[in-house]
């Protein structure tokens, strides 16, 4: 449990990259829920649960969340066929002289 740490006073904790928040709390357990549990824009919500235990286990409930979107974890987005990574843009281009594609490499 090194992810989370002690929770006790915490409404809002990080478990496998998905922000969880605090909905119930008793002497023998503490739960939380996917930060999208109410959905956005209309969107259905996600179902996935943690409980933690005050011993320092943890069960999840509901996994894998239903909310999956990549966008979503962490705040990172994973890199596209036309952006191979955050630093390195391939542009592609069919127009050469002798009639094949080149691409070439950009650091941003």
């Amino acid at each position: 449990m090194e992810e989370l740490g002690d929770t006790a006073y915490k409404t809002i904790i990080y478990w496998k990259g998905f922000q969880m928040t605090r909905c119930y709390m008793s002497e023998s357990k503490t739960t939380y829920r996917c930060g999208y549990y109410r959905g956005r824009r209309g969107g259905p919500g996600c179902l996935a649960k943690l409980n933690v235990m005050p011993q320092g286990r943890v069960k999840e409930k509901r996994f894998p969340h239903t909310c999956c979107s990549t966008s979503r974890r962490n705040r990172e987005r994973l890199p596209t066929s036309s952006q191979p990574n955050a630093g390195e843009v391939i542009e592609i281009s069919d127009e050469s002289s002798d009639g094949q594609s080149h691409h070439r490499n950009r650091k941003m």
